[in-house]
């Protein structure tokens, strides 16, 4: 179709006829009645340039009567007017002007008034033709008047349109003013509500600093306050130890010297008894009393001899007493022989093999931290003896550079941990705080099931304690 436009403008029109009537067979195949009435005009119209007006005819009468059928009103006007023209081509123009005024009245009805002043034109050429200039001047008027009405009809619809434009760009300019104001507000509203959330935060931060502080501090005094306690009870429990020893315990002592005289050399406890006696002496001496006889042993000497036996028992608790309550080899020798005591004292029972070794270090610790070390181990022991029922028990004292590592193991039936740190005794309690007071911490390892517990303590090292760069190991 556009390529027989195409050969009709360059007034090839057998060309154009023969693209028109086959794209016409096209549209007719497809039922496009629309756009076949467009290729009939257009060959009506080729037909007339070539001056086969029946021909033509034939062609805008088909189209006419297709236009009418789809209730095209413009279009049906449009092919009158061109049936107009062929007979103005043709000469024709009594023929021609019933066809214009046809068109011109579907054109004023539809308001179709680009084709009407089109139509005013034809008309004036009509007359023109018939040589009644008058009324080709009327016609050609009307159609000149009817132009510039719609040329300023045009204008004005322009204007109209770039007003409504121009309205609606300044409506737009000003939505977009008050959106990036909207905008600039928001952001000043979250740029507040963020410096309030970053104030709460740093208050909060604050606070919490300051709460955290006074918790340490709280923590701290009372840490001091319970060193302080604990140091306490060990002056206590040294000086209720050495007077155990040197009062009570010497006592019995020299009580055995007067059960058993003649035993009193052979003692092993013979250092103690000189003394005992000694203090004995002076404590008696000037009192106006005499001792009692030898010769009134020999009538007892059955009696003594059982005296003599609950004497050494005495004697033997006092000292475990003292022991326990503090060891004079803690304070003389320090841990690791404090410990292999201990380990010695608590395997008298016979039922339990304690192995104690040592590692890494060598010299005298901080007394604190050698006491709290102590209690500890000794605290452990005891839970052990008491509820392990264990047969071997071993003791790790190992030395590093930056810490000290105690490590207990024994064959025991195994605990449940949780339940140990859920427990309403004192033992667990009195392990930990000792292990506060040297900023150790423990580990224990164990399965009720499997048997077995192991029990690590490690602390770091003391400021003071030297600390062997080859290791030293003692069974």
């Amino acid at each position: 179709y556009n390529m027989g436009i195409v050969f009709d403008v360059r007034r090839e029109w057998d060309r154009a006829m023969e693209l028109f009537r086959e794209s016409a067979g096209v549209k007719e195949r497809l039922g496009d009645l629309d756009g076949l009435t467009y290729n009939l005009d257009n060959m009506g119209m080729v037909s007339s340039r070539q001056g086969r007006y029946d021909q033509a005819e034939a062609y805008f009468l088909r189209a006419a009567d297709i236009r009418r059928t789809l209730g095209d009103e413009r279009g049906y006007g449009i092919v009158l007017n061109n049936i107009g023209e062929m007979y103005l081509l043709k000469g024709d123009h009594n023929r021609a002007l019933p066809f214009f005024e046809r068109a011109l009245e579907i054109a004023r009805a539809t308001s179709f008034a680009d084709f009407e002043q089109y139509i005013h034109g034809k008309v004036s050429e009509v007359f023109e033709a018939r040589g009644d200039h008058r009324a080709a001047l009327t016609w050609y008027r009307s159609g000149t008047a009817l132009r510039d009405s719609l040329f300023n009809e045009s204008r004005n619809r322009q204007l109209t349109e770039l007003q409504t434009r121009y309205e609606t760009e300044k409506k737009e300019q000003t939505i977009a003013l008050q959106e990036a104001r909207i905008q600039a507000q928001q952001a000043d509203i979250q740029r507040n509500y963020l410096l309030i959330g970053a104030l709460v935060l740093l208050t909060g931060l604050i606070a919490i600093a300051y709460y955290l502080r006074k918790a340490r501090e709280q923590l701290r005094i009372r840490q001091a306050e319970m060193n302080a306690s604990i140091a306490s009870q060990e002056r206590e429990r040294r000086r209720i130890a050495q007077d155990l020893h040197d009062g009570l315990g010497q006592l019995i002592t020299t009580a055995r010297m007067y059960v058993q005289p003649d035993r009193a050399g052979t003692s092993a406890d013979s250092e103690d008894a000189g003394a005992a006696a000694t203090s004995f002496d002076r404590t008696t001496s000037g009192s106006g009393h005499d001792r009692p006889a030898r010769s009134s042993r020999t009538d007892g000497e059955s009696g003594s001899g059982v005296s003599d036996e609950m004497l050494r028992e005495m004697h033997r608790e006092v000292r475990n007493i003292a022991f326990n309550l503090m060891p004079a080899t803690l304070v003389r020798k320090g841990l690791a022989e404090a410990v292999d005591e201990l380990a010695r004292r608590t395997a008298e029972s016979g039922s339990v093999s304690i192995h104690v070794q040592s590692h890494g270090f060598e010299g005298r610790c901080p007394e604190y931290w050698e006491i709290a070390t102590y209690r500890i181990v000794q605290e452990w022991l005891s839970n052990v003896f008491r509820h392990a029922s264990a047969g071997r028990i071993d003791i790790q004292i190992t030395g590093h550079q930056d810490e000290i590592i105690v490590m207990i193991e024994d064959d025991g039936v195994g605990l449940n941990v949780d339940d140990l740190r859920t427990g309403s005794g004192s033992g667990w309690s009195n392990i930990q705080s000792r292990a506060r007071q040297i900023d150790g911490v423990i580990h224990i390892d164990s399965d009720p099931r499997a048997g077995g517990t192991t029990f690590i303590l490690r602390t770091p090292v003391p400021a003071d304690i030297p600390v062997a760069e080859a290791e030293s190991q003692r069974a």
